[in-house]
């Protein structure tokens, strides 16, 4: 078997674009028993929908909570930055501020293997999730030209084409 690892720039979390951003932002809290929605579908800016205080909740290393929604404006080392609204049940917007020294924040390589798999199906459009740590692609390209995110060490077995990614004890796979 013939494994190298793959010269691939990974995305930094404060450089996510808006749907991989979501995806992190929806996992990391799900996983802590937190409910959000999509309260609008395909509109610009995107709207979540959550009853827990943004205050309270876990961010992507480099995102935090202003002007009643989650952005990462003054952060992105790409000039390019996003924001997401977030809406409480009652149907207004959060007004509260938690600027990135009060915000829980965390980095690309402590996400879970699962929510790993949900940023790396929003980074890699036509990508489907097939199990909870595995995502398969659906339309062909190069290994080099994956998008991946950062903290993960990546491996690829040349026969199978088979990506692993690894940090401590948590592994996700990318298969094509």
């Amino acid at each position: 078997m013939s494994t190298k690892i793959l010269p691939i720039k990974p995305i930094q979390t404060r450089d996510l674009p808006t749907k991989a951003a979501i995806a992190a932002f929806v996992g990391l809290n799900e996983e802590e028993g937190k409910v959000i929605t999509r309260a609008n579908s395909g509109s610009y800016p995107p709207i979540l929908k959550t009853e827990s205080n943004p205050i309270t909740m876990l961010c992507p290393d480099g995102w935090y909570f202003a002007k009643k929604s989650l952005r990462n404006k003054h952060n992105s080392t790409t000039g390019m930055y996003s924001e997401i609204k977030l809406m409480d049940n009652r149907g207004g917007f959060w007004d509260v501020y938690a600027l990135e020294d009060d915000v829980r924040s965390v980095r690309g390589g402590e996400f879970s293997s699962s929510v790993l798999a949900d940023v790396i199906k929003a980074l890699n459009p036509g990508s489907e999730k097939v199990n909870d740590v595995t995502v398969k692609l659906t339309n062909p390209m190069e290994l080099n030209e994956i998008l991946v995110l950062e903290g993960w060490n990546i491996v690829v077995n040349e026969e199978t084409k088979c990506i692993t990614l690894y940090s401590g004890n948590k592994y996700a796979y990318v298969v094509t």
